[in-house]
């Protein structure tokens, strides 16, 4: 089991999780204009969070995650009383044959991009799955010392971002419109009882 597999149980239980998501939810929400037809791709979805704060917003979203522990957690609370029913879910890792092309018209990641070795590569493929006139949405770290991670059993091939690397990616993708924004800040609080805030961007663009 990985990681996430192990931790999917109790990710829900972190309230300043949960808040953060809010934030960034709304944060997405006042940057583009979420339409109720848009058919949407979250990539590395977790338990679904930021998925189902966006859920009344737009129309049938696929939760991507290559934890089978976390799109599990996902599915359990789908099949709860009273949750959308716009959401899918699967699990697998995202190639160039996962889905069709011209597949989404919105796909958004949360906190996953810093885990992705090869992020060129990965933001090519967001590309060809866009349709034309399409949205894109990224959340992550902004560039920091490591300490984010420290001590974690995870893998983390980045330490954040630099705002204007992803946005020379995804101008090489095929997007205009770019624009980053700080839309919310991750408090950690560490064993010792002390915390430290990161900033997390917010870049958009649209697919040309």
């Amino acid at each position: 089991m990985t990681f996430f597999d192990l931790k999917a149980a109790q990710w829900d239980l972190n309230p300043d999780r949960l808040e953060l998501h809010r934030k960034l939810a709304q944060a997405v929400s006042a940057r583009l204009p979420l339409q109720k037809n848009w058919r949407c791709l979250d990539f590395g979805c977790g338990t679904g969070l930021m998925a189902l704060l966006l859920s009344d917003k737009v129309g049938e979203i696929t939760c991507l995650d290559a934890s089978a522990g976390m799109i599990r957690e996902l599915e359990r609370k789908l099949n709860s009383p009273g949750m959308p029913r716009n959401i899918n879910s699967r699990c697998a890792m995202l190639d160039e044959n996962t889905f069709g092309k011209k597949s989404f018209d919105f796909l958004f990641t949360t906190l996953t991009l810093h885990h992705i070795g090869d992020v060129e590569s990965l933001i090519k493929i967001f590309g060809g799955i866009i349709k034309n006139g399409g949205c894109i949405a990224l959340i992550d770290l902004d560039q920091e010392d490591g300490s984010f991670h420290q001590n974690s059993e995870v893998n983390v091939p980045h330490n954040g971002f630099s705002r204007d690397y992803l946005e020379t990616l995804l101008r090489a993708a095929g997007f205009e419109n770019i624009s980053s924004k700080t839309a919310a800040y991750h408090v950690r609080r560490k064993e010792d009882g002390t915390s430290r805030s990161y900033p997390l961007f917010l870049i958009t663009g649209r697919k040309i």
